[in-house]
């Protein structure tokens, strides 16, 4: 799952997402779609599954949390190292 505010990016993890393709196969194969489309990546198929989905759901409301932890992980690694290496 990725989050993003950037609709560049965003735009392009959607391509990756969907093997590289320029459209979304559903949109393809409706009755406003074309049968031509480009791959503009070497993109992937990343689906996720209902238990990934609600997995991700529920880490997002522990997502801050999270990013404190990380942040204090380095500092602790460097005091650590600080400290064995005098």
């Amino acid at each position: 799952m990725i989050t993003t505010n950037n609709e560049e990016l965003s735009d392009k993890i959607r391509i990756l997402s969907l093997h590289g393709i320029s459209k979304d196969a559903w949109k393809r194969y409706s009755s406003e779609g074309s049968w031509y489309y480009q791959i503009l990546y070497s993109g992937f198929k990343y689906n996720m599954n209902d238990v990934q989905a609600s997995i991700g759901i529920h880490q997002l409301k522990k997502l801050e949390k999270m990013q404190e932890r990380r942040e204090k992980l380095p500092n602790i690694t460097m005091n650590l190292s600080r400290m064995y290496l005098k």
